[in-house]
């Protein structure tokens, strides 16, 4: 039976589009079968077209969480992606607050649905995998040549995948942060 991930690389605000990913996985996960994605404005219109997905796994480009910031901005799990070679930005900038606010609400929304809902860092992953970019790691994979954004979503659904292969590190926290392992692999059929 075939794997669905979503990837989302959500926007601050509705007003600006926000980038959702589908993939299609062979079953368990060995190898990419379809990549697919979709801009979307308002929290509903994510809702709504992640539900009809169904995916096994959600990833999303934002902080998901508001709990235990410190004084300079970082959370806990934040802390533990930093070590393992994150480039985070502190919850201190309007912002950045705006975009964890808006992850937060989606998060709780989407797994109030049954969703396993996570939260990775796209740059980061694609980085720790070896490679300058999402866009280049995209290209790489599946052979699109994609926007930023779009790119973005595409790696943290992949992320969802390497999470069920077991190939991430896990930052806990509620929900977790996860990062590929350096070793990690996503084949493409």
């Amino acid at each position: 039976m075939k794997q669905l991930y979503v990837g989302i690389d959500l926007a601050a605000s509705p007003k600006k589009y926000t980038f959702l990913s589908s993939i299609t996985a062979s079953p368990l996960g060995k190898s990419v079968l379809n990549i697919e994605f979709s801009r979307l404005k308002e929290d509903e219109e994510l809702i709504e077209k992640t539900t009809s997905i169904s995916p096994r796994i959600i990833v999303i480009d934002a902080p998901l969480s508001l709990v235990n910031v410190d004084e300079k901005g970082f959370r806990p799990l934040d802390r533990c992606a930093l070590r393992l070679g994150a480039r985070l930005l502190p919850l201190k900038t309007p912002g950045m607050m705006q975009l964890a606010m808006r992850g937060t609400i989606l998060a709780k929304q989407l797994a109030m649905r049954g969703f396993l809902v996570l939260e990775t860092h796209p740059s980061s992953a694609a980085r720790i995998l070896g490679y300058r970019s999402t866009v280049e790691l995209v290209k790489y994979i599946a052979g699109k040549e994609l926007s930023r954004g779009a790119a973005d979503a595409v790696v943290a659904g992949m992320v969802g995948l390497l999470f069920d292969k077991g190939e991430v590190v896990t930052c806990e926290g509620d929900p977790s942060l996860v990062l590929p392992l350096r070793e990690a692999r996503i084949d493409v059929s």
